[in-house]
């Protein structure tokens, strides 16, 4: 099921109250895009095109991830055949090279809990990408990121950590992060607070 209330101008293109439907998931999200005129959708869709977006109460199904992103079948660590749902809200805009005003939060059952805001740029660019994150709950374990990843060598003596908690700011690119004002806590004895830097990570580029 599919439906909006939508405008369409010689400079702009609006959906309110976009509903999208299927027997697993339900999105809603408004939707405004920017542009000098429509050559900017063939000459330059990364950058000529400036948008914002609001989505709410939605919830995505992992089987339906294929269907609204088909770039997730890139990421093979992630275990998109899981009969769990996305509870997600968000907004964002800018660019699709450059996104400004992040605001994400999303949960996962029980499994995972993710609250976010920030900016991105160079998305259409890995090499270039750089990133300015403010994470104030990443909160997960052991066995529920073994749920939600395949392929994937997490350490069994993470087991040991039972429920974990990080928060702090981030910012790096490809290869490479930095965080400041970090806590990772644990419900076992394990704390952390501080900075940390790290260089030359690995990719898959």
């Amino acid at each position: 099921r599919f439906e909006t209330k939508a405008f369409f101008g010689a400079q702009q293109i609006r959906a309110r109250d976009l509903l999208l439907r299927t027997p697993q998931t339900n999105i809603q999200l408004d939707y405004t895009a920017d542009y000098a005129d429509f050559s900017a959708w063939a000459q330059n869709l990364a950058e000529g095109i400036r948008m914002q977006f609001t989505m709410d109460n939605s919830s995505i199904a992992f089987q339906d991830l294929n269907y609204f992103a088909p770039a997730i079948n890139e990421i093979k660590q992630i275990n998109t055949g899981l009969t769990r749902t996305i509870l997600a809200k968000a907004t964002a805009s800018g660019t699709l090279a450059d996104l400004n005003n992040i605001d994400l939060n999303l949960s996962v059952a029980n499994d995972l809990k993710l609250r976010v805001r920030g900016q991105a740029q160079h998305l259409t660019d890995p090499e270039r990408l750089q990133y300015q994150l403010n994470l104030s709950d990443l909160s997960t374990s052991y066995e529920q990121l073994k749920n939600l990843t395949r392929g994937v060598n997490i350490p069994n003596g993470l087991d040991r950590l039972g429920k974990i908690r990080l928060l702090g700011r981030f910012r790096g690119g490809l290869d490479s992060l930095r965080g400041n004002n970090i806590e990772l806590r644990t419900s076992s004895t394990t704390y952390f607070a501080g900075d940390l830097s790290a260089r030359h990570l690995p990719s898959n580029t």
